[in-house]
């Protein structure tokens, strides 16, 4: 694994040019030497160093932390049938909500709405009739959540 191999790299460039972290948490755990890591102590801690930090934890759902406050991401209940590129999906909903100028808890919710809909199906890409109804829903509004 990368972050394996290269670990001492990665911190460097979080710490000092990323502005997101986005990783699931068993790659933040080894990034931070933790076994014992939540995904949202993870968030927390690499909050500190960046200005947005996400840290994904399957069904679990996800953690988004900005400057030390976390944002708990519960996972949208669903069937999963095949769990290739739910992180890319995840990435490009919580992406998407940023640049539309959500809250980051905000845009974790979407971010976990797009993830979700991709495990449901089999491959790493929406299917029409599928794609069509992110289409659809992809606008709807989110419901902001409490930090902890």
């Amino acid at each position: 694994m990368a972050v394996d191999r290269y670990r001492e790299d990665f911190l460097v460039l979080i710490r000092r040019d990323a502005d997101v972290v986005l990783a699931n948490r068993r790659e933040a755990r080894m990034l931070l030497e933790d076994e014992s890591l939540s995904a949202e102590e993870a968030a927390r801690k690499f909050s500190w160093w960046c200005r947005l930090a996400a840290v994904k934890d399957g069904i679990r759902g996800s953690a988004l932390a900005a400057e030390g406050t976390v944002f708990p991401i519960p996972a949208v209940p669903t069937e999963t049938v095949d769990s290739t590129g739910a992180g890319d999906n995840y990435a490009a909903g919580l992406i998407y909500g940023l640049l539309r100028g959500e809250a980051p808890d905000v845009a974790g919710r979407r971010a976990s709405m797009v993830a979700s809909g991709i495990v449901a199906q089999r491959g790493a890409q929406y299917r029409e009739r599928a794609r069509n109804t992110l289409r659809e829903a992809i606008h709807e509004p989110i419901q902001e959540i409490t930090a902890v």
